[in-house]
């Protein structure tokens, strides 16, 4: 009884010992996270930031009052569903520490921190699953090692950098958070019902929870049910106690695999897949030159997984070439063919190799949303921010684990130690780069000399220190000019080098140069209008209310008749624009153009508050209140979800207050 009695205690403080080894490994690991981030909090906010955060008025709360918090929460434009989680984050970022890039940033990093722990509970329920299922020999203490190894190495790895410190892909790492989360959810789910214990409560929480709260961050979220089922035929191979539950997981699996085959086939009939891909008119490539390039594009972030280097690492690669066909450039067939046998290895590997099987099948899926059909831009480095964990699982586990000449613990060790930390001062060195707003955007130009939108940003940023050092104001505002004709030149699609010639021109009393000007109006003739053309027509409306900011209204009035003629100019991206340029006319004090202008946005957009209830501001400017008053109350009628509840009641007040005064 004695002996029985000292063995549970021996078990127990065993147990306890471990468990706080591996809070002390966890907590060592965010440490070494958080201090080589932390020169990167204190850079700038970039691109996408502007218009989701810095140029979004409605994230910018004073109160924590239920309207302001609804109508910034659904304020995102950045996908069809709006993003409500991370833009609700936003607000309370800015209620909490203002625009203070340090505050966002810091959250993010918060973010990144506890999707780690996530990394390490996960490899952890995967690595415990496949001893259960396929691998007795690995050991708790294997375990434990490998998954250490990996939280720090995807921590820690460079590609993820963006995910932390370009602070609007929040929204990507919130949707990684929530499918951790169900990943995590399933596993715990799965290894119970092998134990002969209910799991059904933890999948159908993976699958109803965690699904869309991942995708109501960004709508990639989608993917999770997808890799569940990645999980299931690499890892848990529908075991169970019993086999009991055999029957229904397939049933589960075969319906996660034709329900997203029955939404497309039913798209291609409907006709709503041509709706969907209709955004490449405003791409300068089309959808089978897309698919081509993204099969070049899957190797370039292989390579830089496996072997990054801040060289080739970028927040901008709108300088990646291409592919027009499968021999230009060259590289594309072998890509293409590489990637076939690569899916091809992937699947027969499920039962010989199935931590590799598995790694690569991960990473394929994760990448199956943003990097196919889709009509987005070709490469961005946080489209790697999960799928990264699949191919770094893979790796340490064959590095650490199986490799028969690392068979000693010690050299297992070395191997992981100097892989986490070849990993680490690429990240500390890139975090440290990103700690200056000059130095950052020098180092992109310098890696990336013929990207259009590296050249625009230190463009941009010599043109703000021409202007206030009178000193050196020529030379600054020379090489200024030199980078946006740069930006100008290297694609033809790209027009805001021209935009920010003019409001060069503006910000220093000067005319516009006639020849950017006459090229401007020809491009917004006949291509495709971007959207940050809403931005610049926004940034002239304001610029003439500037005392230091002069522009041409004749001018502008041009390059507005420019963009509302365009004829490829459709959908929500019209409506955008013709209400910029509505309230253009507004501070130009042209009240008629404004008003047909803001009522062409609403016929654009009929079910859409937003455009109506600018219309409605417009005719309260007019003192049209019987119009205005009619408008709102439609406004009103479509908010369903009074979203704009609190722009609605402002709006109504001064209506109100208008008509008391008038009836006096």
């Amino acid at each position: 009884m004695g002996l029985v009695f000292k063995r549970d205690i021996i078990e127990k403080a065993v147990k306890i010992t471990a468990n706080t080894g591996k809070a002390l490994l966890i907590a060592c690991t965010l440490l070494l996270t958080y201090l080589i981030y932390q020169p990167g909090l204190s850079g700038a906010f970039i691109f996408d930031d502007y218009p989701n955060i810095i140029n979004n008025e409605a994230i910018q709360i004073a109160s924590l009052e239920a309207g302001e918090l609804k109508q910034a929460t659904f304020s995102g434009t950045a996908g069809p569903l709006k993003r409500p989680i991370p833009m609700l984050s936003f607000a309370l970022n800015h209620y909490l520490t203002g625009l203070d890039s340090r505050g966002f940033k810091s959250i993010n990093l918060l973010i990144h921190c506890i999707n780690g722990v996530l990394v390490f509970l996960l490899t952890q329920l995967l690595l415990n699953a496949y001893r259960q299922t396929q691998d007795g020999r690995i050991s708790s203490r294997q375990i434990v090692f490998v998954s250490a190894v990996v939280m720090a190495a995807w921590l820690l790895h460079p590609i993820n950098l963006t995910s932390v410190l370009y602070v609007v892909q929040r929204m990507n790492a919130l949707a990684a958070l929530f499918s951790l989360a169900g990943l995590i959810f399933y596993c715990v789910g799965r290894i119970r019902q092998i134990n002969d214990k209910s799991g059904a409560l933890w999948i159908l929480a993976s699958l109803m929870l965690a699904t869309p709260l991942a995708v109501f961050s960004k709508e990639n979220g989608i993917l999770l049910p997808a890799l569940l089922t990645v999980i299931e035929i690499t890892i848990f191979r529908f075991k169970s106690a019993q086999g009991r539950h055999r029957n229904p997981l397939i049933a589960l699996h075969a319906a996660i695999v034709a329900i997203p085959i029955l939404i497309v086939a039913s798209m291609l009939i409907s006709g709503t897949m041509e709706t969907m891909l209709r955004g490449y008119h405003v791409r300068d490539f089309t959808l089978p030159e897309r698919l081509l390039t993204e099969a070049r594009a899957f190797w370039f972030y292989i390579s830089q997984i496996i072997a990054p280097m801040n060289t080739q690492l970028g927040i901008y690669h709108d300088d990646f070439p291409i592919s027009r066909s499968m021999t230009d450039p060259a590289t594309t067939s072998v890509a293409v063919i590489s990637f076939l046998l690569l899916v091809a290895f992937a699947i027969y590997s499920t039962y010989r190799l199935p931590i590799l099987g598995f790694g690569i099948l991960f990473f394929i899926v994760g990448h199956s949303l943003e990097s196919t059909i889709l009509p987005l831009e070709l490469i961005h480095e946080h489209r790697n921010y999960l799928p990264s964990f699949g191919l770094l699982f893979a790796l340490v586990f064959y590095l650490t684990h199986s490799l028969k000449y690392l068979d000693t613990l010690r050299l297992r060790q070395i191997a992981s130690i100097l892989l986490v930390a070849s990993f680490a001062l690429v990240t500390a060195a890139r975090a440290e780069i990103w700690s200056d707003p000059l130095t950052h955007i020098t180092m992109e130009v310098d890696n990336h000399p013929e990207s259009p939108r590296a050249n625009l940003e230190i463009g941009q940023i010599y043109m703000d220190l021409g202007i206030k050092d009178e000193a050196n104001s020529a030379i600054l505002l020379s090489a200024a000019a030199s980078h946006f004709k740069r930006s100008v030149d290297l694609r033809p699609y790209f027009i805001s080098g021209l935009f920010a010639q003019l409001a060069m021109a503006a910000q220093t009393s000067q005319p516009f140069p006639d020849d950017v000007f006459e090229e401007l109006i020809r491009r917004l003739n006949n291509q495709p209008i971007p959207s940050n053309t809403v931005a610049w027509i926004d940034y002239f409306a304001k610029c003439n209310a500037n005392p230091t900011c002069e522009a041409d209204d004749e001018k502008i009035n041009r390059i507005i008749q420019a963009v509302v003629g365009n004829e490829l100019l459709k959908g929500r991206r019209k409506a955008e624009l013709l209400t910029a340029a509505s309230n253009h006319y507004v501070h130009t004090r042209d009240f008629q153009s404004a008003l047909y202008l803001a009522a062409e946005a609403v016929n654009t957009q009929p079910r859409d508050p937003r455009y109506r209830l600018n219309l409605v501001n417009l005719l309260i400017i007019m003192n049209r209140i019987n119009d205005a008053k009619m408008e709102l109350e439609q406004a009103t009628l479509d908010d369903a979800y009074g979203i704009y509840s609190s722009e609605s009641k402002r709006l109504l007040d001064i209506i109100n207050e208008i008509t008391m005064a008038m009836n006096g």
